[in-house]
């Protein structure tokens, strides 16, 4: 109780927004809870006599008045996709200047923004985080925001954290914000308090339009507790099933947000990274990952993209990577653009003027497995409360692939779980190198991989594969997730995309109700 009041009475006595009566700190700022259901929030002085009025693009109004906390906020929920809804905040009864407007979800469409690294609290770090922030504001209408970490220099400091949301004033009004937590905003008590998606442990995953997100608690992994970064941890635990989720529920992209990158400038990865997330990643045919660090690069392992997206504000690291460790290095401001329609995926790199500088495509392997010859594609098996990824080497025309692929239903029954099974065509030149990365240059077909154990010929799959399943079900579905009833699933797969560099400014989506 006394930490509740502390960091109330720490909050009052800051002055944020100009352009709204004093009661009013900082703020409003969006959070998405579900898919229909949005949180109005604001830091104020008189928080009981605050309210949040919501109007639909029908006119039906709905009032709701903010918690006694600090900040204050008001849940809204029943909200229905593709539509924009208008808020405003009403003091003793008065509409106040602060208002503003957002879609609770999109079914088809999606523009959503990725930056971090912002770093409030150094002024030469806040000019260039303005910048990103501008355009933002100028460049793109996002959905949706995703931060990697490192909102501010230190985690403890209320006045760092209202000049955050000063910054972002005019983007946060109009868009949710997904956080994840970084080391810098360490401890983790305000970005808790002020973000309610991380109240729980730290990690917790979202769905929006045909995408979604785990978002891990991945800061700096060696100082970190095993619980967070352990192959048996809850965190990894989780991780499992949610991926293991969204493969069942057959969403089309598949995305993960941290704040720790995979791999520094030497192409170095720490162990947990290396040992227990980016085989999860590779497995479960994640899309992309997106983590913070101070410049920006785009590089490919594996079928997965790997997104370093650190530029919001902080100082750059301007120093080379190793040659040929990236598709794509840069040491300037920027932010990410993720738009995904009936065309596809498509990340582009804006820097601080709101200029495109580079463009990637993806395409998850959900759309492909749907076309004639498909040479990647992932299919799920079973619905057991546990789960466990296999990778199936094959060739077409191979009659004892196909006598695989139809006994994998039976083994999944038999296990009582639920597999994710990634196929890919030894005809591609990438998977036919990757089988024979794991099994000493040999490439028969079918092949499996089953974590780090890869069986080769339908004979030795037969014999072994229900008992290397078993081993790494009791590996990854030891522990029971903590938190599983917070991952939500939906999502897809990737192999294959590609980078090219491209000029294309991203056209704003018109909402009607604005």
């Amino acid at each position: 109780m006394m930490r509740r009041v502390g960091l109330a009475l720490a909050l009052a006595a800051l002055l944020c927004a100009t352009d709204v009566f004093a009661a009013v700190k900082f703020g409003p700022y969006l959070q998405s809870l579900a898919p229909d259901r949005v949180r109005v929030c604001v830091s104020c002085d008189q928080e009981d006599r605050f309210e949040a009025r919501l109007t639909s693009p029908q006119g039906e109004q709905s009032i709701v008045a903010l918690d006694g906390h600090d900040p204050a906020c008001a849940d809204f929920s029943g909200l229905e996709p593709d539509l924009t809804y208008r808020y405003e905040l009403l003091l003793e009864g008065k509409p106040q200047e602060t208002s503003g407007s957002f879609v609770a979800d999109s079914t088809e469409q999606l523009s959503l923004v990725i930056f971090g690294d912002t770093r409030s609290g150094d002024n030469s770090f806040d000019l260039d985080h303005r910048r990103v922030a501008q355009a933002i504001s100028r460049s793109v209408l996002p959905d949706a925001i995703v931060h990697t970490g490192d909102f501010v220099e230190r985690g403890n400091d209320p006045a760092l954290w209202a000049n955050f949301f000063q910054i972002e004033s005019q983007v946060l009004a109009d868009a949710p914000l997904y956080p994840s937590i970084g080391r810098s905003d360490q401890p983790g008590v305000m970005i808790r308090r002020l973000f309610g998606l991380l109240n729980t442990n730290g990690w917790y995953s979202f769905d929006r339009g045909p995408a979604h997100f785990a978002v891990l608690n991945l800061w700096q992994s060696r100082s970190q507790d095993s619980d967070q970064t352990a192959a048996d941890g809850a965190q990894a635990t989780c991780l499992r099933a949610d991926l293991a989720a969204a493969r069942a529920a057959g969403a089309r992209y598949l995305f993960v947000v941290m704040h720790q990158p995979a791999f520094d400038l030497e192409g170095r990865s720490p162990r947990a990274m290396r040992e227990v997330y980016m085989p999860l990643f590779q497995s479960f045919g994640v899309d992309a990952v997106f983590s913070g660090a101070h410049y920006f690069s785009h590089a490919l392992r594996e079928g997965v993209h790997y997104f370093t997206n650190g530029g919001g504000g902080a100082q750059l690291v301007t120093e080379n990577p190793a040659e040929g460790l990236f598709l794509f290095h840069g040491a300037m401001h920027h932010f990410l653009a993720l738009q995904i329609d009936r065309a596809g995926a498509r990340v582009s790199a804006m820097d601080a003027d709101g200029d495109p500088f580079y463009e990637v495509q993806i395409q998850g392997t959900a759309q492909r497995a749907q076309e004639p010859g498909a040479s990647n594609y992932v299919e799920t098996f079973g619905s057991g409360a546990r789960s466990a990824a296999l990778t199936v080497f094959f060739e077409p025309g191979c009659d004892d692939c196909q006598e695989l692929q139809s006994r994998l239903p039976q083994i999944a029954q038999r296990l009582d779980a639920t597999l994710v099974a990634t196929f890919r065509s030894l005809d591609d030149p990438d998977n036919l190198a990757l089988l024979r990365s794991h099994s000493d240059g040999q490439a028969a077909a079918p092949a499996v991989l089953v974590d780090d154990q890869t069986l080769l010929g339908l004979e030795q799959i037969d014999m072994l594969l229900d008992e290397q399943l078993a081993r790494s079900l009791e590996r990854g579905g030891a522990r029971e997730s903590r938190s599983s009833g917070r991952l939500v699933a939906a999502a897809a797969a990737t192999t294959g995309a590609f980078a090219l560099l491209a000029a294309i400014i991203l056209s704003r989506r018109k909402r009607s109700a604005r």
